[in-house]
């Protein structure tokens, strides 16, 4: 018998087993897990009743005349208008909201001279209600997107949001102005706040009922 040639046979053998017995390399898979995330939600701003806030709907003002137009000086008429916001949204990113306002116009404009929008000014703007807020702090839900209102269209410091704020400058509506604003964030659910105006009458004016078309505007806005 060939000793060397039956030792290589069973180192080879024992080569062998080992090969059978190591574990193959394990085998590797990946794959994804998707969830249609839906928000039935709705996010509302509209004009609404000064002393109603968040719950009747309006598209119509009237501002009280204080001071009548004379020959030697002008007139002077104000009155209040709100905006309201239905704000149910799990989430939804910071906006502006402008008010825009048109000339005064009369029913027989080819005889009566208009009162320019320019005329028409903001005067003070009142803290916005919430039914739902927080102070800008995170919790286990995740911060509420709290909205405020503007001053001269700049973002009042601190405490001034809890005061009512007068307005001083950019204030007149010779362009739409800025009122209020909210933070990004969950939904306020029913929110609302007024603004004073007063329109200047010019001397010469014809008496009569003149009627300025207003509008609001939602944007996107730079607050986080």
């Amino acid at each position: 018998m060939n000793l060397k040639k039956s030792l290589a046979g069973l180192f080879a053998g024992f080569a062998l087993l080992g090969a059978l017995a190591a574990p193959a390399a394990l085998a590797q898979d990946a794959g994804t897990i998707t969830v249609g995330v839906t928000d039935p939600g709705v996010f509302n701003a509209y004009f609404c009743v000064p002393n109603d806030l968040a719950a009747t709907h309006t598209t119509s003002y009237g501002l009280t005349q204080i001071q009548w137009p004379t020959a030697q000086a002008n007139g002077k008429a104000t009155g209040t208008l709100a905006l309201c916001y239905q704000d149910t949204k799990s989430y939804r990113p910071s906006f502006d909201v402008k008010v825009g306002a048109d000339n005064f116009r009369s029913s027989d404009a080819s005889v009566y001279t208009p009162i320019t929008s320019g005329n028409l000014k903001i005067t003070r703007t009142y803290n916005v209600g919430q039914t739902q807020w927080d102070s800008m702090t995170s919790n286990t839900l995740g911060r509420i997107g709290d909205i405020g209102y503007y001053l001269n269209e700049l973002d009042p410091p601190g405490g001034q949001h809890a005061t009512n704020g007068v307005w001083s400058t950019a204030n007149t509506f010779d362009q739409a102005r800025k009122v209020h604003f909210g933070y990004s964030g969950r939904g306020t659910v029913l929110s609302g706040g007024a603004f004073d105006v007063e329109l200047t009458i010019p001397t010469g004016t014809t008496a009569g009922t003149y009627v300025s078309n207003i509008t609001l505007t939602v944007t996107p806005s730079s607050m986080p």
